[in-house]
């Protein structure tokens, strides 16, 4: 049985939150002196970090971030002077920061920056409807830089319909046209709504633009190969297959699917066979991959072998899809059983 890619790779939201964050600070110390300057700000914090009074600290943050007089920016860089590095390597440091963020939600409603760290934030807990949420918030306040929208790119594959997904990535190609992500979605979530032919263009399209991106080439590929495997066009699915194999020998998803498009071909199934194989292998408590072998060495007069890989995971036979029982029945039938 063959798996679709799913979306992952938030490996680039850290990057973003590592420029903000020295960006930031850069300019924390002067922000300092200018939230004092604002009066209502006249506590010493650094008395209460040196006399190790966090209690303290975190009400006088609480206290700042309510304040009206002063605005969000300066609240931020005062809050990342004070929390130093430890908002990015004490998870419960990173979490009250994020709860500051969002105590000044109504407060400062109309700054796009506030919602551009929550949706920092929001990334990196992996809340991502609240990452969608605002992500689109940033956008309606005029927000178009390129991070936003790959943010939102990547939050809203997880909870929002195709259609949508697709909307955005159009919106980002207009924008930033020589970007490839957005090709990526987009081409994606037409395969999604059986659009084979738009989804090939766009993948195409993005492909170029991929320049040198191992692991962007690499998903272009992959997904070239699935949406000309499902316009017929076997010959060009093996093609792109190949090249990401060639490319990585150890993807595990063009591996199984390449396997089992030869086995329903009876095409090249040595081949086939070792690739679903070393799948298999690589994830043995993956049920998807197992058929995906099992189905293999079936088509190659393997039964008994067959067979064997089915009972590893005949416990669990509830959860398995349509296909996968058809395969295992079909598979008994061989045997005899």
């Amino acid at each position: 049985m063959k798996e679709k890619l799913t979306q992952k790779d938030v490996e680039k939201i850290q990057q973003e939150i590592d420029h903000r964050k020295l960006v930031v600070r850069k300019e924390a110390i002067e922000a300092v002196k200018e939230a004092r300057a604002q009066g209502d700000l006249s506590e010493n914090f650094e008395y209460y970090a040196a006399k190790n009074m966090p209690d303290s600290l975190e009400m006088y943050i609480s206290r700042l971030c309510l304040n009206k007089d002063v605005d969000f920016s300066t609240k931020n860089m005062v809050m990342l002077s004070i929390y130093k590095d430890d908002v990015d390597q004490k998870p419960d440091v990173f979490a009250k920061y994020v709860t500051h963020l969002e105590s000044m939600r109504e407060l400062h409603s109309e700054q796009a920056e506030l919602w551009q760290f929550l949706n920092i934030g929001y990334m990196r807990n992996q809340n991502y409807v609240s990452a969608t949420l605002t992500a689109k918030r940033c956008i309606e306040l005029g927000t178009n830089d390129y991070q936003t929208y790959q943010n939102l790119l990547f939050s809203q594959s997880t909870c929002e319909p195709a259609d949508s997904i697709i909307a955005t990535a159009d919106k980002a190609i207009r924008l930033f046209p020589q970007q490839a992500v957005p090709y990526l979605f987009k081409g994606v979530n037409q395969l999604v709504n059986k659009d084979y032919e738009g989804a090939i263009k766009t993948l195409s399209d993005g492909l170029a633009r991929s320049r040198d991106n191992k692991a962007l080439t690499e998903d272009f590929y992959l997904n070239l190969a699935d949406a000309y495997h499902e316009s017929g066009r076997n010959d060009k699915s093996y093609e792109y297959y190949q090249k990401v194999v060639d490319l990585n020998p150890d993807n595990i998803p063009a591996l199984n699917n390449y396997a089992y498009y030869l086995s329903l071909e009876n095409r090249d199934m040595e081949k086939a066979e070792a690739m679903a194989e070393k799948a298999h292998k690589a994830q043995p408590d993956n049920i998807t991959y197992a058929d995906t072998y099992a189905w293999v060495l079936y088509v190659a007069g393997k039964y008994s072998q067959a067979l064997q890989v089915f009972e590893a995971f005949l416990h669990n036979q509830a959860e398995w899809s349509e296909t996968v029982k058809q395969h295992y029945e079909t598979i008994k039938q061989s045997v005899g059983r």
